[in-house]
């Protein structure tokens, strides 16, 4: 069922063409009536799972391939991502594998980071420097990914306000 879905949803046209070459244009602005024609045209900021902005076509995921990669992790588990893969198309291992542990999980925290979150990544950081898997285990609920770009984006306004 849901492979039929996501397959017809792959053939229809949601990205922009360059209509003399007939091929996909990777990069540029979406006009007004692509934009109408996307499929979460005034939902992005309702739908985690359809990154806005990402025009590059291997970066984009479909609202419906993330709810059928939950429903085959609910089904065949966290370790077969090749078959995982292969059951939703357009996808390799690694992509569903990244896409679930840093986006799907059910138990990823995506709330502000509280201060004793804030005090942990400092302490592991010191202790075990840039080891974001290792910090991860510390700080249950966020990802290796979230806790890496907040730890980043957090020194850099740091450095910034330092040199001003």
């Amino acid at each position: 069922m849901f492979r039929k879905e996501l397959t017809s949803l792959m053939k229809k046209q949601y990205f922009p063409v360059n209509k003399t070459a007939g091929r996909v244009v990777i990069k540029g602005n979406w006009s007004l009536d692509e934009d109408q024609a996307h499929p979460s045209s005034g939902t992005d900021d309702l739908d985690p799972c359809f990154p806005s902005l990402i025009h590059n076509l291997q970066l984009i995921y479909f609202p419906i391939q993330c709810r059928l990669l939950v429903r085959l992790v609910q089904e065949y588990g966290v370790k077969k991502w090749a078959f995982i893969a292969s059951l939703i198309g357009r996808r390799i291992g690694k992509q569903c594998r990244e896409r679930w542990f840093n986006h799907l999980r059910p138990d990823i925290k995506r709330d502000a980071w509280t201060l004793d979150e804030e005090i942990a990544l400092v302490e592991a950081h010191s202790a075990m420097g840039n080891r974001w898997a290792e910090i991860a285990k510390r700080i249950p609920g966020r990802t290796e990914n979230s806790i890496k770009n907040h730890r980043n984006t957090t020194w850099r306004r740091q450095m910034n306000k330092r040199k001003s």
